[in-house]
């Protein structure tokens, strides 16, 4: 069968400052048609228990569903959904700095988003609602999604995900101290003057990703010279 994803926005539950080790939701359960996703699915509490009581040690915690950036040391149902205590290599730059977001977003109680990878195994349609329940799946991977996109330093981008210029200048200014390449913490640096030359040119409501302030077309032609 094919290989789905499923993601999950929720807020980080604990990072380990000494270890490594952060803690997380990677999916959540439901159990009516009302809880169905985008998808028309419902994922169902017992459905990842086979799969890890048969098949833990294959199990990997991926950065978009691609680069290995730790191992899960736990995973469990609870009556939210599957919860992922994981261990980060921090031998490894991409998990070393994915770990310092960890912490930032940990420190502002901000949400990131997290993501599982699974082949359906056994699933229940409902004819009525066309509310597909998926009650025992394969589980191949936990994710921890780059939900800035590509190039995730960008003023837009910082703006999509956090939804208001406040919300993103507090973030990347918490990010400063972080241990990132050279290279990274400029882009932070540039992003946030950026962000911050908006406010006081145009101060204004904190605006959401779908709306366009008088300030919207002056931030996307500076995203393109930055971008250059």
């Amino acid at each position: 069968m094919e290989k789905k994803f499923k993601n999950l926005d929720y807020q980080i539950k604990a990072v380990d400052e000494n270890k490594g080790i952060v803690q997380f939701y990677a999916s959540s359960f439901g159990e009516r048609d009302t809880d169905a996703d985008s998808d028309g699915d419902v994922m169902v509490k017992g459905a990842y228990a086979k799969t890890i009581k048969e098949n833990f040690k294959r199990i990997r915690h991926l950065k978009n569903h691609s680069i290995s950036v730790g191992v899960p040391t736990e995973l469990k149902e609870d009556d939210f959904g599957l919860f992922v205590t994981s261990r980060m290599i921090l031998g490894k730059q991409v998990a070393k700095e994915l770990y310092e977001e960890y912490k930032v977003y940990a420190e502002l109680g901000n949400s990131m988003e997290h993501s599982v990878g699974f082949i359906p195994i056994k699933t229940d349609e409902d004819k009525e609602s066309g509310v597909n329940y998926i009650k025992e799946v394969k589980l191949m991977d936990v994710t921890t999604m780059e939900t800035w996109g590509a190039n995730q330093f960008t003023p837009q981008g910082a703006i999509k995900q956090f939804g208001s210029l406040e919300e993103a200048i507090e973030t990347l200014k918490a990010m400063l101290n972080g241990r990132f390449r050279d290279e990274k913490l400029q882009q932070i640096e540039d992003t946030l003057n950026t962000l911050k030359s908006l406010v006081n040119d145009e101060p204004g409501e904190p605006t959401r990703q779908n709306d366009e302030p008088a300030w919207y077309e002056k931030l996307v032609q500076t995203e393109k010279l930055l971008n250059r």
